[in-house]
């Protein structure tokens, strides 16, 4: 991995991280968009790099243990007591194709940092 991706991944695990933290959680596709802000990427192109960039952040951010997936539908009402997803399920999801779509409507995964996540972030 180049310095430069290397820095650009760091960037968006602590943003994430940040944001999960002070913030809200976030579906699964956000991580995504907020890279292909920074490039300025237009909406409707795929963006190939970016997007195993952020299926690598959240995949770290994951097996350290600092976020968890969970299933929620399509909108503002989050589960009170979300169930993470297995390891399994995170890793299907995590190359699945739906989240990597702008905008995407049709995931209802959500990321949210795990207690170990907020202290990290704080």
């Amino acid at each position: 991995m180049t310095s430069d991706r290397t820095e650009t991944l760091d960037r968006l695990k602590r943003e994430t991280l940040s944001f999960l933290t002070f913030t809200d959680d976030m579906g699964l596709w956000e991580p995504y968009h907020t890279v292909r802000s920074w490039d300025q990427v237009q909406d409707g192109q795929r963006d190939r790099p970016n997007e195993g960039l952020a299926e690598e952040a959240i995949r770290q951010l994951f097996r350290e243990g600092l976020i968890y997936l969970y299933r929620a539908p399509w909108g503002d009402h989050l589960p009170s007591e979300p169930v993470p997803l297995s390891d399994e399920e995170v890793e299907a999801e995590l190359t699945a194709d739906w989240w990597r779509a702008v905008p995407s409507e049709t995931g209802g995964v959500r990321i949210s940092a795990t207690p170990r996540g907020q202290q990290a972030a704080r």
